[in-house]
């Protein structure tokens, strides 16, 4: 499935028209049909219109509801008569509905004020209106988003219109990933016009991690499996400041089912290591060398290791030497956005985990964010995992968003968690793009699970949590576990 935002979606429609040929009438009337088929099969409608393209799909499916006979009464908000294509629509139907000047006790009420891109503050009377809508009874449907959420940032309004179904096409929107608005958006149900396929595979728009597309690849453990064919992978992580960094990538590696861990830090560090992970194998920096990297099947460095000269060359060495695939987070990638032309020496697949803020300092150059992922990762061929809500993977040339994840795991410590996950992944023989996908999936599932009855979600939880959730994925392949599904 699709995600995309409100400018994506614009310009999908500008694509259609432009390119491949279809008017803006023809895609209103193809909104319309599919609204159609999702309306509650009653006998009076009171349709909500506003100025822009969702007025012209709600009056476009004026028209075809009084051809089935139905009492259809319109109110309009805001109504723009220069805008040609709403006054298309407006004409059709002007001799044939009954307009009115507020609510009327219909049996649904349908939501076409503002779609997908509303930035604007809804003023006084507005706010009062829709207070009032909300409490009739008629079921109550939104076109695209409700009046008063964003689509794409899923800033809300101190006033929403509170759909039971919000119908929306070609794409599914980015805020109805959010679970706190689900109850604003009710059931979500997304209508492929049938012919964007080509221009949503050209485009940015993003793939959605999900319960199917992490079904297609995940691998079930054979009854011959030993430690050593599931993974082996060693840590370059924390630092006398970070020694929690070290120990809750490793248990989050260990927790994902590596068959062995190995820590490479600190005498401080492996001390602490020893301490809260009995699983770890624990190497002395000091005696670091590129030998040490033989026979491993994966490499992480990074989390919690500080921005320092010692930092910075064990980063380049790992770059220039490792044959497997390197998962670099944190300070790691701090060091890279000093010296990003190391990337170009690498030998091996590169995972890079930023967050927000240190990928603003990898990529400072003004753009917006899609555009910016895409040029660092095409220039330097490595796998991008953005965090923040919905968090953004982009490999293989293309975008992914993740649908599971939560504010309650806003907590220090959860990225380290997330990068050994990864890391893990990458040692037990997944492609490294499938053990991002994987990686960001789990790691928001178990925060989902936790979330249920948790405030707060912290990282020593969310480790503990990573073997039920995986069970439960093995065993249950086929069934719909994932609260999150649409």
């Amino acid at each position: 499935m699709k995600i995309a935002t409100a400018v994506q979606m614009n310009a999908v429609d500008d694509a259609l028209i432009h390119q491949y040929g279809y008017s803006i009438y023809e895609l209103v009337e193809m909104a319309s049909q599919h609204l159609l088929e999702e309306m509650p099969k009653r006998q009076s409608y009171l349709l909500l219109v506003g100025p822009g393209n969702n007025g012209a799909d709600a009056l476009s499916l004026a028209k075809r509801l009084i051809e089935k006979g139905k009492d259809v009464y319109v109110q309009l908000f805001y109504f723009d008569h220069s805008n040609s294509t709403v006054q298309h629509f407006y004409e059709r139907v002007k001799d044939q509905v009954v307009f009115v000047e507020k609510w009327v006790d219909a049996e649904v009420v349908v939501d076409g004020i503002f779609g997908n891109g509303l930035s604007r503050a809804l003023d006084k009377d507005l706010q009062h209106y829709l207070r009032q809508i909300n409490r009739l009874n008629g079921i109550h449907i939104a076109i695209d988003s409700p009046t008063g959420i964003n689509a794409t940032t899923g800033a809300m309004q101190s006033v929403c219109f509170q759909a039971e179904k919000t119908v929306t096409f070609m794409c599914c929107k980015l805020a109805m990933m959010n679970p706190d608005l689900r109850k604003w958006f009710g059931t979500i149900t997304v209508k492929s016009f049938g012919i964007e396929q080509e221009v949503l595979e050209h485009s940015r728009i993003a793939d959605t991690i999900d319960q199917n597309v992490i079904s297609s690849f995940f691998r079930r453990r054979k009854n011959h499996d030993h430690k050593g064919v599931n993974g082996k992978i060693t840590h370059f992580t924390g630092s006398r400041e970070y020694t929690g960094a070290a120990c809750l990538a490793s248990l989050a590696s260990v927790y994902s089912g590596s068959g062995i861990v190995r820590v490479c830090s600190d005498d401080y560090v492996l001390q602490q290591v020893k301490i809260h992970n009995l699983e770890a194998i624990t190497l002395d920096k000091s005696l670091f060398s590129a030998k040490m990297l033989e026979g491993q099947q994966a490499l992480l460095c990074g989390c919690g290791c500080g921005w320092t000269d010692s930092t910075r060359q064990m980063v380049q060495c790992l770059i220039q030497e490792s044959k497997v695939p390197l998962v670099i987070d944190a300070d790691g990638i701090n060091v890279v956005s000093e010296h990003p032309e190391w990337l170009l020496e690498k030998q091996c697949p590169i995972i890079l985990t930023p967050h927000l803020g240190e990928f603003a300092r990898l990529c400072p150059e003004k753009s917006d964010l899609e555009t910016a992922i895409q040029a660092f990762a095409e220039r330097y061929d490595v796998i991008m995992v953005v965090k923040g809500p919905n968090t953004i993977v982009y490999g293989n040339h293309r975008f992914y968003r993740n649908t599971t994840g939560n504010p309650g795991m806003a907590t220090a410590g959860m990225g380290d968690v997330l990068a050994g996950i990864i890391s893990s992944f990458c040692g037990q023989g997944y492609e490294p793009l499938h053990a991002a996908q994987l990686g960001v999936y789990l790691h928001g599932l178990c925060g989902d699970q936790l979330y249920l009855d948790h405030y707060t979600v912290f990282p020593h939880q969310l480790i503990e949590k990573i073997p039920e959730i995986m069970k439960r994925l093995s065993d249950e392949k086929d069934t719909d576990w994932d609260n999150k599904s649409l």
